[in-house]
């Protein structure tokens, strides 16, 4: 008896050895649950640092390649937690199969644990039915004892390795848990990131085609005050001028010859001289396409404003009048040395209102002038003191010269109309012998005058 009651001390000290294990494994827990709290605060942070890292993403979207490599680097990360989160998931797999055997064995244990004290029972009871067996009872009580403790032991073992294979197994599931939160937030990360680069793409073909249109604006203004300092102004050579004043003297054949032979030698491929356009064969359409003038150093007035030719406004005729007004009277100062042509709000609106009446006759061109249309002009206390004409025909064939079929469309630019003021100043000259250098003659006026002229000059393209 006196040995069974050691052998219960002893069981008791085991117990409390057991609850002192319990505690070990319960701090252990405990511990693993503050690396847990750890990581959940390192997951945190990574949240907190991507935040970061998607503001400064938002901030340079204005730098495509710099989205693009983040664009990659998250796609190379996501590749990682595909790689991770299948490594977790055979882990779990391991995990579950070692549970399992860890399971079957602490059954097992119990099982023979609950068969050592079936034992001990039937040994003490046989002890006291039997003092003659003494000695071989309490050596298989002792065997029974030692059993048992080795089998507590075990059990004791298998359990806290089912814990810690528990605890492991819940860790993984929460790793693998918020990897897959990490990864559906950087699939978000992806997907805004995408939406910015977009954004960002577009936002930088916006500014580059902003930055064209601006360019082309410059160039064009750039191109403008080019050709306001350095515009072509016709300069008659002094033989010209004395043929002229010599058939204003004497308006004889020979003398009229002798200004065109003059004149037509003073222009005929020189400077002022546009000379033949030119064409380069298109197979595909099989046309001839414009490609320019010969002399390609003339300089006139650059508007690319579009202008209805019906329904031209004040402020156009004003220019075009202008432009026509510079050109004649600097002709005068090279012949007279002095000029007389100005332009007014009255002279803008007569040749407005002459031009509606030639338009509503509509007359083919070699009708020749319309006093009925010139006295119609419609500005009291003014009266016309002659017109010189000239045929646009550059505009009239203008769907061979790049510059859209105008007698369809009836529009024209605001340069082709300075090129036909230019055009009609040289024919005024080059092509007027058969006028008797009359249009000539309202150009450079017949002698020198003090007194001003309001500029009223007519360019016609007729519909017939």
């Amino acid at each position: 008896m006196l040995d069974a009651q050691t052998a219960a001390n002893q069981a008791s000290d085991e117990l409390k050895n057991k609850k002192k294990a319990e505690k070990t494994a319960q701090e252990t827990l405990n511990a693993s649950k503050g690396k847990v709290v750890g990581v959940t605060k390192e997951r945190n942070d990574a949240k907190a640092d991507l935040k970061a890292k998607e503001t400064t993403l938002a901030s340079a979207t204005g730098t495509l390649a710099d989205a693009k490599r983040a664009d990659a680097q998250k796609a190379e990360q996501l590749n990682l937690l595909d790689e991770a989160k299948t490594q977790a998931e055979s882990e779990e797999s391991k995990t579950a199969t070692a549970l399992t055997k860890a399971q079957g064995g602490a059954n097992l244990a119990s099982t023979k644990l609950q068969k050592a004290t079936d034992d001990e029972k039937e040994a003490k009871d046989s002890l006291a039915s039997s003092e003659s067996r003494l000695e071989g009872v309490t050596t298989e009580r002792d065997d029974a004892k030692a059993d048992l403790a080795t089998k507590q032991t075990k059990k004791e073992d298998a359990e806290r390795k089912l814990e810690i294979a528990q605890n492991t197994d819940a860790q993984k599931r929460s790793d693998i848990q918020d990897l897959k939160t990490l990864k559906g937030q950087q699939e978000d990360t992806k997907r805004a990131t995408a939406q910015e680069l977009s954004s960002a793409t577009t936002a930088a073909k916006n500014a580059e085609n902003a930055k064209n249109e601006a360019d082309k604006a410059v160039d064009t203004l750039e191109k403008q005050i080019s050709a306001i300092k350095n515009l072509t102004i016709p300069q008659l050579p002094q033989n010209v001028i004395a043929a002229y004043k010599t058939y204003l003297n004497d308006d004889s054949e020979a003398n009229k010859h002798a200004l065109n032979n003059a004149i037509q030698a003073w222009y005929k491929g020189g400077k002022y001289d546009f000379g033949k356009p030119q064409f380069v064969w298109n197979p595909e359409t099989k046309k001839n396409v414009f490609t320019g003038w010969d002399n390609k150093n003339i300089v006139l007035p650059i508007d690319d404003t579009l202008v209805d030719l019906d329904n031209i406004t004040d402020e156009q005729i004003k220019a075009l009048s202008h432009y026509y007004v510079l050109m004649a009277n600097n002709l005068q100062d090279q012949i007279w040395g002095t000029h007389n042509f100005i332009v007014t709000k009255e002279s803008v609106q007569g040749i407005k209102n002459i031009a509606k009446n030639y338009a509503n006759e509509n007359k083919p061109y070699n009708d020749g002038h319309s006093h009925t249309a010139l006295n119609n002009h419609g500005v009291d206390a003014v009266r016309y003191n002659g017109e010189v004409l000239n045929y646009a025909w550059i505009l009239a064939t203008s769907q061979d010269l790049g510059g859209g079929n105008v007698r369809e469309t009836r529009k024209a630019t605001m340069s082709q109309l300075y090129r036909e003021v230019y055009d009609a100043v040289i024919d005024f000259m080059t092509n007027d012998i058969h006028a008797h250098f009359g249009h000539m003659k309202g150009d450079g006026g017949t002698r020198k005058t003090i007194y001003p002229k309001c500029s009223w000059r007519k360019y016609q393209l007729h519909q017939k």
